[in-house]
């Protein structure tokens, strides 16, 4: 695979992943995100090229026009069948390679009122590690799902911190057994 050159952000947020992403300006980085406050920020740290407040559920981009296509934490955010959809589209749209993180498996989630009052944080969705290997992705984990999904142990500060510690120990084998993790990072090469 040749190097990558230009990025979509499908479901950008504020900009702060794609500022560490392009943090050298390298990549011709496009972002889309429906929650105006959200470009607005990411507009501010001068790391997309172009940004678009849309829906990401009604993005037309000609096919194979863009070398990565990442969408981090997003489909979660859709009903099953619109994100099954939006994968269908993105893997028309990216040239080179998909890149696609979510929870592992379905985690109840609502905006935090006041943090920045988004409705469109709710999760509406799960995804497995064995969906995605079916649509022919590799599947790598990130955290350990034990300590990071809802356990009564963490309403005691110091085995919360235990498992933290223990989490980050065994991070290199969650990557590789992603059933293990909170978060799966789906990759396709084109």
């Amino acid at each position: 695979m040749g190097r990558v050159k230009t990025i979509l952000d499908i479901g950008c947020g504020d900009g702060s992943f794609m500022t560490i992403i392009n943090k050298s300006g390298d990549y011709k980085a496009t972002g889309i995100d429906l929650y105006k406050p959200y470009i607005q920020t990411a507009r501010k740290t001068k790391r997309f090229e172009r940004l678009i407040a849309a829906d990401i559920r009604k993005i037309k981009f000609k096919e194979k026009s863009f070398d990565l296509v990442l969408s981090s934490q997003v489909v979660e955010h859709l009903e099953k069948n619109e994100a099954k959809i939006l994968i269908r589209k993105i893997e028309k749209i990216a040239k080179k390679k998909i890149v696609i993180a979510t929870t592992n498996g379905y985690f109840p989630f609502d905006p935090i009122e006041g943090k920045d009052d988004n409705p469109f944080q709710v999760h509406k969705c799960g995804w497995t590690v064995s969906e995605f290997k079916r649509m022919g992705y590799k599947v790598y984990g990130q955290g350990l799902g034990l300590v990071y999904k809802p356990n009564k142990f963490f309403r005691i500060p110091i085995l919360k911190y235990l498992f933290f510690i223990f989490s980050y120990i065994v991070s290199p084998v969650v990557y590789f057994f992603p059933r293990l993790s909170t978060y799966i990072i789906a990759v396709k090469e084109l």
